[in-house]
């Protein structure tokens, strides 16, 4: 086989885990060679950190903080910590707060198959939820492992608890406060596809789709990054973010989104 024919190759399986991510096909199609790597190292740190102000016509602040933090120093278990906080404030009153938590742990059966345990949390003042929290286990498989491409699927069952709430606005249509509803809770079955991909030494795209769905409601998260180094530790990510809630409370949207460019410390 060819220098170039292999090289073609290698483009069409990167284009299809890329196609595969974006539109939800169903991984177990994609078939992929499993490439020996060298051992991960035993703690990931990734923390990133952005914040804009504007004065003016418009006073404005926004912030937001992210931090990642894996663990793999002993046989066959990964850890992985992931915490994140946005914060905005217009015209002084304040527009957008959320605390967001992920705990995992991963038990590797094989190199491609493991079970995982996850707790999920957000803390949020103006997407109708006061909180939303679950627990869920199940099991994970690596579909797609090469140089450039990495593919993890997720499947899962689990227990969600959430308290709605009513939305007060001003005259102006700023949340100025809410009203608290009961407490829901419902049985789900999650999903996460997590997907990266490395342009080169220093570029990387990094996806990870999260969805879960009981009677009550279905919540959708994805989290997309591009990630370029500037140093072996300091790089800048520009970030989209999408949530989707198919029922929620009165008064609230359904879908919100944040884009953000942070400065990223790496730690390996």
């Amino acid at each position: 086989m060819s220098g170039d024919f292999k090289q073609r190759a290698g483009v069409c399986s990167n284009v299809a885990g890329f196609l595969l991510i974006f539109s939800l096909l169903a991984p177990a199609l994609v078939v992929a060679d499993d490439v020996p790597a060298p051992p991960p190292p035993p703690w990931t740190v990734n923390a990133q950190a952005g914040y804009v102000s504007a004065k003016g016509n418009t006073d404005t602040q926004t912030a937001n903080l992210k931090l990642d933090v894996i663990n793999q120093e002993f046989d066959n278990w990964k850890h992985e910590l992931s915490l994140q906080y946005v914060y905005g404030r217009q015209n002084g009153l304040t527009t957008a707060e959320r605390f967001d938590g992920m705990w995992q742990s991963n038990y590797q059966f094989t190199s491609n198959l493991f079970a995982f345990g996850q707790l999920l949390g957000d803390d949020d003042r103006f997407n109708g939820f006061e909180y939303q929290a679950t627990a869920s286990t199940g099991i994970g498989y690596t579909v797609l492992k090469t140089t450039a491409d990495m593919l993890d699927v997720q499947l899962g069952v689990g227990y969600s608890h959430s308290k709605p709430v009513t939305l007060i606005d001003n005259t102006v249509g700023d949340v100025v406060g809410h009203i608290g509803l009961p407490i829901q809770s419902q049985a789900v079955a999650t999903t996460t596809i997590g997907y990266t991909h490395t342009f080169n030494a220093s570029t990387k795209l990094i996806n990870t789709l999260y969805a879960e769905s009981g009677h009550l409601d279905t919540l959708v998260k994805e989290d997309l990054g591009l990630q370029v180094n500037m140093s072996k530790s300091f790089a800048l990510t520009a970030g989209y973010e999408i949530r989707y809630n198919t029922m929620p409370p009165a008064g609230a949207e359904k879908k919100d989104e944040l884009v953000t460019l942070n400065l990223t410390y790496v730690k390996k």
